[in-house]
């Protein structure tokens, strides 16, 4: 079974929001101060939804604010798939 991990999310995060390569995604921070706007994370979900084919709702779009949380609700909604 595929599962998201963080190295996966930072490239998606490069092509749909510009993400410097070299910027490391660390643990707590949100998309916000990662330089990610509501438009960036709807896009980084849309390409996550059609990799990995999973369902992301908007309200829970909403609610995830940080890649940690992303990559735990993928992986939690891929295992339970």
């Amino acid at each position: 079974m595929a599962r998201l991990t963080f190295e996966d999310l930072a490239g998606i995060m490069r092509e749909c929001a510009g993400a410097d390569e070299s910027a490391d995604l660390i643990a707590g921070m949100t998309f916000e101060e990662l330089g990610c706007d509501s438009l960036a994370v709807l896009q980084i979900a849309s390409q996550i939804q059609n990799r990995y084919q999973v369902k992301i709702p908007d309200e829970a779009i909403e609610e995830l604010t940080s890649p940690t949380s992303m990559v735990d609700y993928v992986n939690q909604r891929l295992a339970a798939a």
